[in-house]
């Protein structure tokens, strides 16, 4: 995941867009987001992006959280898979609340999850 964080990263600067960590910005005045899946009553799922808890923490330090999707992620009813960050601590103990719930075999998150 570090990887597509230094490819994004790589691309503001050839855009001219100033990188800084959110330590150094502090608060935002909007985070924008898209999400895979929202029902009628608005409840969406985010994807499986692999960086659940950065996208978290971003969303709190904004005054304002935007999602914007296209028509196509509009469904009757939320469907599975959910996808979870999980820290490697209590992991397997985690997984006992939303049962039945399965791990993937996918990349580490940007912060090991």
């Amino acid at each position: 995941m570090r990887g597509d964080l230094a490819r994004t990263e790589q691309a503001g600067a050839r855009a001219r867009l100033s990188v800084q960590s959110l330590d150094e910005v502090g608060e935002l005045d909007i985070a924008i987001d898209g999400a895979d899946q929202i029902d009628p009553q608005g409840w969406l799922i985010k994807g499986g992006g692999g960086a659940h808890t950065r996208e978290k923490i971003v969303a709190a330090a904004a005054r304002r959280f935007v999602v914007i999707a296209s028509e196509e992620k509009a469904v009757s009813a939320l469907a599975a898979p959910v996808p979870l960050e999980l820290l490697s601590f209590g992991a397997a103990r985690t997984l006992l609340a939303p049962s039945p719930a399965s791990l993937r075999a996918v990349p580490a998150s940007p912060d090991g999850g």
